[in-house]
């Protein structure tokens, strides 16, 4: 750990420019973990394309989506960790999915008044390895109790700027048919349009109710939601209720999570 630390880029005054930080912090992790002597010359530049050059170029982007492009010293301080947890996801072989989420988070993150990098760890070991269909599920709980005026269509985006989405955690519940329900309900020109067969794919997948019980399942053990204890006499199958780390990453990734779930 002393050794990793020590090549990582100093957070010097006037540091703060992301581009030139995260160009930093990535040679620094390839020096690591791909040194030369390591592996034969193709080989080390596949390596290095594929899990550093490709996976900088990916958080770059999600910066400049959250119009992250200059740190004040302290957040700079923080962005080192949060772009070095970045790059191991994508050594282990994280979804590249679930990469721009993770960027997305950290691009929100950095944007709070003080900076944490321990909640960009925190929040990457809850979404990693998830599935686009679970991503979708996700989506589909946040926007659920906010469709947009106008119909059923879907806004993830709405969803996380809602005033009332506060609320929401630990009052509003879903369940495998309450969701099955809603997505049957998807109309055209929303979140998930009919008038293609990739959306037709992705509203069938979202109506079927075995793989939501088992998605809402993953998710709570993930600590993104958590099963309502409460027995009822109609109750025939498991309610959950929001967290406060549902309600974050929505607030801070919901775009980029919006983006995973449509596209294929």
């Amino acid at each position: 750990m002393f050794a990793i630390k020590s090549k990582l880029p100093a957070t010097t005054a006037g540091a703060g420019d992301i581009a030139r930080l995260t160009t930093g912090v990535a040679a620094a992790f390839a020096s690591i973990f791909f040194p030369p002597a390591a592996l034969a010359g193709p080989a080390l530049d596949f390596a290095i394309k594929k899990f550093v050059d490709r996976p900088k170029k990916l958080l770059l982007e999600e910066l400049k989506a959250g119009n992250v492009e200059t740190l004040t010293d302290e957040a700079a301080a923080e962005f080192v960790p949060m772009a070095y947890r970045f790059l191991e996801a994508a050594k282990e072989g994280e979804y590249e999915h679930n990469l721009k989420v993770i960027g997305a988070y950290i691009a929100g993150e950095l944007q709070q008044d003080e900076p944490e990098a321990s909640n960009v760890a925190r929040m990457a070991r809850r979404i990693e390895g998830l599935s686009k269909r679970e991503l979708r599920t996700i989506a589909l709980v946040a926007t659920c109790h906010h469709p947009p005026k106008g119909g059923i269509g879907f806004s993830l985006t709405g969803a996380a700027n809602s005033e009332d989405f506060d609320d929401v955690i630990g009052a509003f519940w879903v369940s495998a048919d309450k969701l099955a329900g809603v997505a049957k309900g998807l109309s055209k020109g929303g979140w998930v349009s009919s008038a293609d067969s990739q959306s037709n794919e992705v509203e069938w997948e979202l109506q079927d109710r075995s793989a939501l019980v088992e998605t809402l399942a993953e998710l709570a053990g993930r600590g993104l939601l958590v099963p309502n204890p409460r027995t009822f006499m109609d109750k025939h199958e498991e309610y959950y209720h929001l967290t406060a780390s549902f309600d974050d990453l929505i607030k801070k990734a919901s775009e980029a999570i919006e983006r995973a779930a449509v596209d294929s």
